[in-house]
């Protein structure tokens, strides 16, 4: 990804998010469904106050290919986790729709750190996570694929 600099994602744009087990929805089977509201709440006992991701890098390349990029970049950047996660991307105009039914201006925004060009975050959600049908909303509606890091 060529120099970034730090700005307000494009409609078109897609936000890429990690998801640990435990906020994946899954059928009986184990097969993974989607994600739940958890994968969008803050950790309030950490104080965080935005919820962090990569940008999708928007090139002329496979979608899948794209995402393994953004998986690398991810890492690169300190991030750990592992095959079991899902890789969760959400489109931003659809984040910024789900915070307005909510009567809620989300920010989704590229914020480029030393080792990753892509960070970026989605900022003005509640704080406490008192919103759970906007939680819902971003992981129902906001959501436009989704797989596990070790399909890639």
């Amino acid at each position: 990804m060529p120099t970034a600099t730090r700005r307000k994602f494009r409609d078109e744009e897609n936000f890429v998010r990690l998801a640990s087990r435990q906020k994946q929805a899954l059928d009986q089977t184990g097969k993974l469904l989607g994600v739940t509201h958890l994968a969008f709440s803050l950790r309030t006992d950490s104080g965080e106050t935005y919820l962090s991701g990569s940008i999708l890098d928007q090139v002329q390349i496979g979608l899948r290919d794209q995402l393994k990029a953004t998986i690398a970049a991810m890492k690169r950047g300190g991030l750990k986790f592992g095959d079991s996660h899902a890789v969760v991307t959400c489109n931003a105009r659809k984040i910024q729709d789900c915070g307005a039914i909510r009567n809620r201006k989300l920010r989704v925004q590229l914020e480029p750190s030393k080792n990753n060009a892509g960070y970026s975050a989605i900022r003005q959600l509640p704080l406490d996570n008192s919103d759970l049908r906007l939680l819902e909303l971003l992981a129902t509606e906001a959501v436009v694929h989704f797989c596990l890091v070790k399909s890639l």
